[in-house]
């Protein structure tokens, strides 16, 4: 039984995947927010005696207000999508914590592996549809990318979980249990992020 003890990760994982998808619900950050208040449209009344001073070159003031509409469908095209991605993984994650319960009574390891790679299988789908959705707004872009990035780590996360229930040590539990805390930081940032965006975009 002491090498399934190393499953709980498949949960955590599972956990962070779905409530990924509820972002604008989750746990309080607050440099995310100071982070993206940096492009709010605050100077655009000084444009021309202020512009040559600006420190932020990489933000371009001349069209804020199109660039804002469009960055704000963007993110609302970001959510939605998400939401049919949560849909179609939020079944499967509840297999996962139902097979992790049945392996832990069983001692039976093999129970939850195929479970494992279909959700693994089902994340590397979401990540290749990132690349299709063409945003043309740098911060979106961003959020997009880091989005992809915490998917992409989870389904690595989910074969580290399959090899350390496998072939258990301390060497490969203490490297789970560091890369599911590198997952909820990037969740908390990403977290930060969407609460920041939502706010921003609200009345667009």
């Amino acid at each position: 039984m002491n090498k399934l003890t190393t499953l709980s990760a498949a949960a955590l994982l599972a956990l962070a995947l779905t409530g990924c998808d509820k972002a604008a619900e989750a746990p309080k950050t607050d440099k995310p927010v100071a982070e993206v208040k940096q492009e709010a449209p605050a100077a655009e009344v000084k444009q021309d005696t202020v512009k040559a001073e600006e420190p932020k070159a990489e933000e371009p003031k001349a069209d804020n207000t199109a660039q804002d509409v469009n960055a704000a469908a963007e993110y609302k095209k970001l959510v939605d999508w998400e939401v049919v991605q949560g849909q179609k993984l939020e079944g499967l994650a509840a297999q996962v914590q139902a097979d992790l319960q049945t392996a832990l009574q069983k001692n039976d390891p093999a129970l939850l592996e195929k479970t494992l790679n279909d959700y693994s299988a089902q994340l590397d789908g979401v990540i290749k549809e990132f690349d299709g959705l063409n945003f043309q707004s740098d911060e979106i872009k961003n959020l997009a990318a880091k989005k992809k990035d915490y998917y992409r780590l989870s389904s690595e996360g989910l074969a580290m979980t399959i090899n350390t229930m496998l072939k258990p040590s301390d060497e490969a539990q203490k490297a789970l249990q560091q890369h599911v805390e590198t997952l909820q930081k990037m969740a908390m940032e990403i977290d930060g992020l969407d609460k920041a965006f939502a706010q921003k975009y609200s009345q667009q």
